[in-house]
């Protein structure tokens, strides 16, 4: 039974519930409407750092005691707080949403308060653990890029780490009408088994998560965005079409590429300076024997309405011009012991202290010396995990504390440093592409893209999942490398294959980016990796080239759309790209499509994810009368199997869109229309 009778150990407040027992204290509090917040340590102090959460709003937070032991609720959200301290949370209408237990040893799963564990690591540092009891036939989504093929993440086991391609934004989004965020950047991983749901952080001063009940999956994402910050429409012109390769070497060769896409007349929005432009890693400018005058770039591209992004690495070599600087001034991070370096790219290197803000400070003033102030004004942020090699979270020292407890903000912090500067020095229509992310990473304004991909029609088939999978986190602004990065010849047939069905699909992403790391590579040189293949429209030869050009005019025609859909983002925090159940969450087959998807409400993208497909299924909610984009035939709702060509990929409008429907899709979808 629930200790009442001892009210030392418990203490109600107008706005908390606070509860000790056998040394483990936990408290509850509403953090605005419909939302709880869980802390519980066997530390000193269930006081700490809110992360990236934001102050809460107004609530409706009543506390009632019952036989069982106590009852909490804030509007939709009710806690009950049983049985030697057991936590079991249901909705306003008692519908069961999550419940803790444990397993006995014997195989029974027994409801006790040892369903939370604390393993002490060192000083006020516990590995900790919380288990909740499995829900047959629950859906799961969201927790940001994990390239393991399911978007349903029920009966998977995830790490939560950063690295290429793997990005952790630990909310997760339910099929029974909750959400459910791990408000911990402690390097750990958890369990969506079918006999348990197992949170684990290896290092952490204590238990802290949120839960919130809604109606459907929008108003879920919605009250998310409340709890970890909305971002701003995104710039009109990010909405167009993304050059990019590994790598424009010289300033004329990049000019010289930026001409033909005028020559050519190919809409292009972004051209992108990759890496190595500098001298030194750490030095964030441009190395002038290949790169004179750089401003000279910004001005010739704007007048063709072209904006440029250069790419800033945050790792810093001792070879660096501010490497001494930073050193002494414990702006770098550090191994805890040994060698200080954290990474080997031509030599060793580390990264500078994001989570520090003097060192944040200290980086932007030299990007705005030696980018801003020479008409450079958005930014790649590569390397944002950021990558350690090898991964030994525990060997390496934040501002905030040892990488086991703090490694997974990272990303946050450096799209911080990034963010606050543009915003501090004007430059309001910036956006910033980068490469991972943590809970509430959308209000900085960060593009998040998946990283190195290989180039492979099984790796398209992930991103179609990665990018929905983002979109439940929280994401808005999403991309990954048309064709994927790595292993693309565009010689080759499959490739070409493979560019046209990327690019498709592309075109129905939030952000449309083509970049790669094309065969056959240039040499290498000084330990410096030399320029990939032609990554334009125009390499991959006159067969392919004109289908490639329509797909960025098919773009060009849906900016509108895109934009109206971008500014309800900013507004709900709704991606453009969703999953299906999104707009049908009372259609239970929708809960299990994942390879097609919606982009804003009124169109339905069935991507082709296999080599040489001729058809595929498609399935059509009802609701909507359903028009071919490429015949104009009307299907009604159910499964079809439809034809496919090398020209388009199926996609749908619904006949009862707001912005795109039955009267005017044929001008956005038939050329010359």
């Amino acid at each position: 039974m629930f200790i009442l009778s001892d009210r030392s150990n418990l203490t109600i407040g107008e706005q908390s519930v606070e509860w000790s027992y056998e040394g483990e204290r936990l408290r509850i509090v509403p953090w605005g409407i419909n939302v709880l917040r869980f802390q519980s340590t066997r530390g000193r102090s269930l006081d700490g750092p809110d992360w990236e959460l934001l102050p809460p709003g107004e609530n409706a937070f009543v506390v009632q005691e019952t036989e069982e032991g106590l009852r909490i609720e804030n509007g939709s959200i009710v806690c009950e707080l049983c049985e030697a301290g057991m936590i079991r949370y249901r909705n306003q209408e008692g519908k069961l949403l999550l419940e803790e237990y444990w397993n006995d040893g014997e195989g029974r799963l027994v409801p006790l308060r040892y369903a939370r564990e604390y393993q002490h690591v060192e000083g006020e540092l516990f590995r900790t653990s919380v288990r909740f009891r499995p829900n047959p036939g629950e859906h799961l989504y969201g927790m940001g890029q994990y390239p393991n093929d399911c978007l349903d993440l029920k009966h998977c086991t995830l790490d939560l780490r950063q690295m290429n391609t793997h990005t952790t934004i630990p909310f997760v989004i339910s099929s029974r009408g909750y959400g459910f965020i791990w408000n911990n950047p402690a390097v750990g991983r958890v369990d969506f088994a079918k006999n348990i749901t197992h949170w684990e952080a290896q290092a952490c001063e204590r238990v802290d998560y949120l839960i919130f009940a809604e109606e459907t999956p929008k108003v879920l994402m919605k009250r998310y965005r409340t709890l970890t910050g909305h971002g701003d429409v995104l710039p009109a012109y990010a909405a167009g079409f993304w050059q990019s390769k590994l790598r424009y070497k010289t300033k004329d060769e990049f000019l010289e590429v930026a001409r033909e896409f005028r020559d050519r007349d190919i809409p292009v929005s972004v051209m992108v300076i990759d890496f190595f432009h500098w001298p030194k890693q750490g030095d964030f400018c441009f190395d002038e024997m290949d790169w004179p005058r750089p401003e000279e770039i910004v001005r010739e591209l704007e007048n063709m309405g072209i904006r440029v992004m250069v790419s800033v690495w945050p790792t810093v070599e001792p070879e660096s011009v501010h490497y001494d600087e930073m050193n002494s001034k414990g702006y770098l991070l550090r191994a805890e012991r040994g060698v200080q370096a954290l990474f080997m790219m031509n030599g060793t290197l580390t990264y500078f202290d994001a989570t520090n803000p003097r060192a944040r400070g200290y980086v932007w003033e030299k990007i705005r010396q030696n980018y801003v102030d020479r008409g450079f004004s958005l930014f790649w942020l590569d390397q944002a995990e950021p990558e350690i090699r090898p991964y030994e979270p525990a060997n390496t020292r934040y501002h905030l504390g040892n990488g086991l407890q703090v490694a997974n903000v990272y990303p946050n912090h450096y799209l911080r440093t990034f963010h606050e500067g543009q915003q501090a020095a004007g430059l309001t229509d910036s956006v910033t592409l980068v490469r991972s992310g943590w809970l509430g990473c959308q209000k900085y304004n960060g593009v998040l893209w998946s990283g190195d991909v290989v180039s492979s029609f099984d790796s398209l088939r992930r991103q179609v999942k990665v990018g929905l999978s983002a979109a439940a986190a929280g994401v808005v602004w999403w991309t990954s490398d048309i064709g994927g990065f790595n292993g693309g010849d565009p010689e080759k047939e499959w490739f070409r294959e493979l560019f046209i069905r990327w690019m498709q699909f592309a075109v129905f992403c939030p952000v449309f980016r083509n970049h790669g790391k094309r065969d056959p590579m240039g040499p290498t040189i000084n330990g410096i990796m030399g320029s990939g293949a032609g990554n334009e429209p125009w390499s991959y030869g006159p067969q392919v080239y004109p289908v490639i050009v329509e797909q960025i005019r098919l773009r060009e025609r849906l900016r509108p759309y895109i934009m109206e859909c971008m500014e309800e983002a900013s507004r709900t925090g709704l991606s453009v790209m969703r999953a299906m159940f999104f707009e049908f969450p009372v259609d239970p087959v929708c809960y299990t499509l994942e390879d097609q998807y919606m982009f804003g409400a009124d169109l339905l993208v069935a991507p082709v994810l296999e080599a040489g497909q001729l058809d595929r299924s498609v399935y059509l909610p009802e609701g909507a009368g359903w028009i071919d984009s490429r015949t104009g035939e009307v299907l009604g709702s159910g499964w079809h199997q439809v034809a496919v060509s090398p020209e388009a990929i199926p996609v749908f409008v619904r006949g009862d869109g707001k912005r795109i429907n039955e009267n005017n899709y044929r001008r956005l979808f038939v050329p010359g229309a």
